[in-house]
């Protein structure tokens, strides 16, 4: 009894792990892609827009005459 059981449960577990055959990426997959590509994007230019004005600041800052 506890053997079929064993075996029962290890043949579900090992269809749980088994990967599956996906040919390509789903409708959902790729949105989901292009909303963190486009974070990214907004992140990097934010950083950069912050930095910028810092940069600019220190350059104006250390022109001679200001």
């Amino acid at each position: 009894m506890y053997e079929r059981i064993l075996r029962c449960w290890l043949h579900v577990v090992a269809g749980v792990a088994a990967p599956h055959d996906e040919q390509g990426m789903t409708t959902a997959e790729l949105l989901g892609n292009a909303a963190l590509a486009i974070l990214a994007l907004v992140g990097i230019w934010a950083a950069i827009r912050g930095v910028g004005t810092q940069v600019t600041d220190f350059i104006k800052s250390s022109l001679p005459g200001s």
